[in-house]
């Protein structure tokens, strides 16, 4: 953990491991969450600090927003990289829409294992990758 998140964590009375060792940040993976349009332009700045500090980072878009002027435009011009990983769920009910991501993610993080998962936004693709990644 940083300085920085680690004092972050201490201001919000949140309990950390006694004595946890520091972890090597290139040792750390990290796994993006996003769906819509809204929430690319929040990976952005992440992403990029991420690669500052060499962190292996995994993408992971769930297709709720997926035509080119609702998604991939805004990883061009954001300049970050096409995901990884397309869960491809497309449009449907809240509730289908909801357990595909479900279904998909799953299979995702079981096999990427990542040390930390972010989710972006406040859509379909939130509630289901944040369910799963808990």
């Amino acid at each position: 953990m940083t300085p920085l998140l680690r004092g972050t964590l201490r201001s919000q009375n949140i309990a950390l491991a006694p004595h946890a060792p520091e972890r090597d940040p290139t040792a750390i993976k990290l796994l993006h969450v996003v769906g819509a349009r809204p929430n690319f332009p929040k990976l952005a700045p992440v992403y990029r600090a991420g690669v500052v500090r060499g962190i292996a980072q995994v993408i992971v878009h769930t297709g709720q927003h997926y035509d080119d002027s609702l998604s991939a435009a805004f990883f061009r011009d954001l300049g970050i990289p096409a995901p990884s990983v397309n869960l491809a769920v497309g449009s449907a009910s809240h509730a289908v829409q909801t357990a595909h991501v479900m279904e998909r993610i799953e299979r995702v993080l079981l096999s990427e294992r990542p040390d930390w998962v972010v989710v972006y936004g406040d859509v379909n693709s939130t509630l289901a990758a944040s369910i799963v990644a808990s």
